[in-house]
């Protein structure tokens, strides 16, 4: 395998491509942490190769199982979020066992990368039975587990997806489970972050004071923000917070044969999406919506209290963007440059008043509590059990297809081996037949030089022939190099 890796990446070096199917056939027979590395390597320069857009499904598969079981979760988490560099877009089956490794170490912010990674690749689709018009009534969660569905989609993805944001909301977000006198939203914590990155520059200055400091200079990053991948673009603490809440939203609003995610698990995750999201104004719409509704429970209790705990934190992330402007501001009257441009150059202003609405939506709450439609069981558990249920109906169904799949890849691996063999042995029988035609050619002019000796001869005349003519454009005109003054003889009488 070493051997195998030198020669790909020697190929690379001499022609500037890798071939899919050996990288696919690296990444499958890989086994080791240096296998591993050799494939961080292949992946980034094939990217850059004119045929990256044709790697295999299988290739996307073996590189998430096998970082998987060397436990290398950083790297494949990165490769996750820098899909320009390494070009990983893992089937639904692969995310499923992605997933399910994290959810199984109770990991839920590792889980849930793939859930965003899913949204922002938008590689859940609703699936609505050809059965059932979407004009129909809805029907129950159980008897839509039981429609058929396309052969590369995956029941089980979407409530997976659902299950690993909870489940990091739960663990990193949640009321319950933030120590006291911290802030739910970590982002909001740069100024602590900014300080000791001070200190450490501040202590460096002094132990060496004869190295030379490079300052960065401040450049203006972009005017429009799609609120979608460039998300990815923050911070990893803020750009996680704001992923998350867009997933929740995204996941809480997804259709399964025309059916919401069992009802009170689909409006729970809305509202704690959008409140992480900061569409506050949305969240308030889906509170109105239900609150007319004839349904026994529509949120859950644990959904209130973080949902308007996050009120506060957006207050803070204002103050704290606010207080950046008028840095910004003065800075500029001082005619100082200003070293923060991660903000649109327009002044930040809401859409929404933010005190009506959470006005607004503590009387729809108060409603929901007169009317009995708020249970108190979190939110996290009841998902937990629907994945549960849902994986035991439809565990059998993907594993089955996963083997469809893997004897397709091998028939297409085999197939396409054989026809790069095929290529490359008519490649090297045209360079011979190309070598062994120039050698019959040389050896036919030595054979037949007498016969053809006065056609060499007129060769060589005309060859002496050019070679005096570029001789003579050569030579400098007359009188190059002399004094046109002191050559000039005056004229007599």
């Amino acid at each position: 395998m070493d051997d195998y890796a030198f020669q790909i990446l020697q190929k690379y070096d001499r022609e500037k491509i890798i071939s899919p199917i050996d990288l696919d056939i690296y990444c499958n027979r890989s086994i080791t942490d240096d296998h591993a590395e050799n494939i961080l390597e292949m992946l980034t320069k094939f990217c850059l190769t004119k045929n990256c857009s044709s790697i295999y499904n299988s290739t996307h598969a073996a590189v998430i199982r096998l970082f998987l079981l060397l436990g290398r979760d950083k790297d494949i988490i990165n490769m996750l979020r820098e899909t320009v560099k390494y070009r990983i877009f893992p089937d639904v089956f692969t995310a499923n066992i992605f997933m399910d490794h994290f959810i199984k170490k109770d990991d839920g912010k590792s889980a849930a990368q793939m859930a965003y990674h899913l949204m922002l690749q938008e590689e859940i689709y609703p699936v609505i039975s050809s059965s059932q018009s979407p004009t129909q009534k809805p029907i129950s969660q159980t008897e839509s587990l039981s429609f058929p569905l396309l052969e590369t989609q995956s029941h089980i993805t979407p409530y997976l997806a659902l299950y690993s944001s909870l489940l990091n909301f739960h663990q990193n977000y949640s009321l319950t489970n933030v120590n006291k006198g911290e802030s739910i939203d970590s982002s909001l914590n740069d100024d602590k972050i900014l300080d000791n990155r001070n200190a450490k520059d501040n202590s460096s200055k002094n132990s060496e004071d004869e190295e030379m400091v490079y300052v960065r200079v401040p450049y203006l990053k972009r005017y429009h923000f799609d609120d979608h991948f460039d998300i990815l673009k923050f911070d990893s603490e803020k750009a996680d917070r704001l992923l998350l809440g867009k997933t929740l939203a995204y996941l809480g609003d997804f259709r399964v044969n025309d059916d919401y995610f069992n009802n009170i698990i689909g409006r729970s995750s809305q509202i704690l999406g959008l409140s992480l999201w900061r569409k506050f104004d949305k969240a308030l719409d889906i509170l109105n919506k239900h609150l007319t509704e004839d349904t026994e429970t529509a949120i859950t209790k644990d959904t209130v209290d973080n949902f308007f705990c996050q009120f506060d934190n957006y207050r803070q992330e204002i103050a704290e963007i606010q207080k950046m402007e008028a840095d910004n501001n003065s800075k500029q009257e001082m005619h100082l440059p200003v070293f923060n441009f991660d903000q649109p150059p327009k002044k930040f202003e809401l859409s929404y008043d933010l005190d009506a609405i959470e006005k607004e939506c503590q009387a729809v709450v108060e409603q929901l509590e007169k009317q009995k439609k708020i249970s108190n069981f979190p939110v996290v558990d009841l998902a937990k059990s629907l994945v549960e249920d849902t994986v035991k109906l439809h565990e059998s169904r993907d594993i089955e297809i996963q083997k469809s799949f893997f004897n397709k890849w091998i028939e297409e691996r085999e197939t396409n081996l054989q026809n790069q063999i095929k290529e490359h042995y008519k490649k090297r029988k045209l360079a011979e037949i190309k070598r062994a035609k120039e050698e019959l050619e040389e050896e036919e002019k030595l054979i037949t030089f007498f016969d053809r000796e006065k056609e060499v001869e007129m060769l060589l005349d005309k060859a002496d022939k050019i070679r005096d003519l570029i001789k003579r454009k050569n030579q400098p005109p007359p009188g190059h190099g002399h004094n046109f003054i002191s050559s000039f003889e005056p004229m007599k009488d």
